[in-house]
């Protein structure tokens, strides 16, 4: 996949001339060097990976501009692959990226709830096991370490949230590739979630399990 120079100077422009009078002379530009490239590529990525059985989704250009950063337009542009979620960044995503500052793609958990990164940390052996070589690590990190008995470990005991990614642009066929190495990444990551989910249904049935009926509850005799 290759998008020109001026695919990128409209990124970074847009980015500080975020306004109608500006995007809409150019939104020609938009349709037919970013958004409809992104779809033809989403659409083969979705072929080539069409039995892991994820759903696609490619980013457009008009956001809410209630949501941080309160902008009208976008300067990056996702492709995402992934499964049924009703909060997507507390879920695991394929994903390729266009942006200002170039072009990548990987695997992505955003903004997982804490007792998902406390199961990962708790089942780094498992992680390990699947995590495929040639990726760079990423992602936003906790001000406060959590405590890390092995040195080693350390990085991934930082995270608050993770990012496995290679930079630059590539052919079709050698992104998807990358993306199929990392379903057992995507595997596991659901794995956690679905325990998590399971552990919360448990507890819930052993709370409802504890609690007594209401027709067995005593209540005193009014005293009038």
């Amino acid at each position: 996949m290759r998008f020109t120079d001026d695919v990128y100077t409209f990124l970074s422009e847009i980015r500080f001339n975020n306004y109608k009078e500006w995007f809409e002379p150019r939104k020609a530009f938009y349709n037919s060097e970013i958004y409809q490239p992104l779809v033809a590529l989403g659409d083969a990525l979705y072929s080539a990976l069409a039995d892991e059985n994820l759903k696609l989704r490619v980013t457009r250009i008009y956001k809410d501009i209630t949501i941080p950063p309160h902008t009208r337009y976008r300067d990056t542009f996702y492709i995402y692959l992934r499964g049924e979620a009703l909060w997507w960044s507390q879920n695991p995503s394929l994903f390729v990226r266009l942006s200002p500052e170039g072009f990548s793609y990987g695997f992505q958990l955003t903004k997982p709830k804490p007792v998902i990164m406390e199961k990962f940390r708790n089942s780094i052996d498992r992680f390990l096991a699947v995590l495929p070589e040639g990726f760079d690590l990423g992602g936003e990190m906790y001000k406060r370490p959590k405590p890390c008995e092995d040195p080693s470990l350390q990085k991934y005991f930082l995270l608050k949230g993770i990012e496995l990614s290679r930079s630059g642009e590539a052919p079709t066929d050698e992104i998807s590739g990358a993306l199929r190495q990392l379903i057992p990444v995507y595997r596991y990551f659901e794995s956690l979630i679905d325990e998590q989910a399971e552990d919360a249904a448990a507890e819930k049935l052993e709370l409802e399990d504890s609690m007594i009926p209401f027709e067995q509850v005593h209540l005193p005799e009014p005293d009038f």
